[in-house]
């Protein structure tokens, strides 16, 4: 069996698959068969250089991530829950979630550190949040809310189309040298209610 990483024409990896056999010439798909264990543990880590002639020249592990990070922690209140987990929103303008967020240097609220300040100083800051729908992908509503010292506590009312919306933290802004990433998915459903 043959392994393969599947690129598209910008670098990204679709897939990774196991063949007997090259795969079928398809236009705007690459192929790079490997039996390179860290390349086949860690696809998602796997970047193409393309030559003049647009194919694959080789594949490498990206370097690791030297930004150092911290992760906000969501927690969304109100709303409905609906029995299979979702919690929707109502779009009228009226009903409301609260939402609560605190800035940590790691991804676990438990054992990880509240993070408030850098260098002495408070973090405090307007933040635009960027909901975007997760099925096209296109910003459905950027909320600004106030950042004090680490922590946020917002109402969030919206009449925005319905859909569902996530959080995007590949938009957040760095706050002085560090990242900022989600510590988990946050997403809710924007829905209409009929009369």
């Amino acid at each position: 069996m043959l392994s393969f990483l599947l690129f598209d024409d910008n670098g990204k990896l679709l897939a990774v698959e196991q063949r007997n056999e090259a795969p079928p010439v398809v236009a705007g798909i690459h192929y790079w068969q490997t039996d390179d264990p860290a390349l086949l543990a860690d696809p998602d880590q796997a970047v193409p250089t393309f030559g003049l002639d647009g194919e694959i020249e080789s594949v490498a592990l990206s370097p690791p991530e030297t930004t150092p990070r911290l992760y906000v922690h969501f927690s969304l209140t109100g709303g409905v829950i609906s029995p299979s987990g979702t919690r929707y929103l109502k779009n009228d303008g009226v009903d409301a979630l609260t939402v609560s967020a605190e800035l940590r240097d790691g991804p676990d609220p438990v054992t990880d550190n509240l993070v408030t300040q850098i260098g002495g100083v408070d973090i405090t800051d307007l933040w635009a949040l960027e909901l975007v729908n997760a099925e096209t992908g296109v910003i459905a509503d950027t909320p600004l809310v106030q950042m004090t010292a680490g922590a946020i506590n917002a109402t969030y009312k919206t009449t925005i189309a319905p859909c569902l919306v996530r959080l995007d933290d590949t938009r957040f802004e760095m706050i002085g040298p560090y990242k900022v990433l989600l510590a988990a998915p946050v997403d809710f459903k924007v829905v209409r209610e009929l009369t």
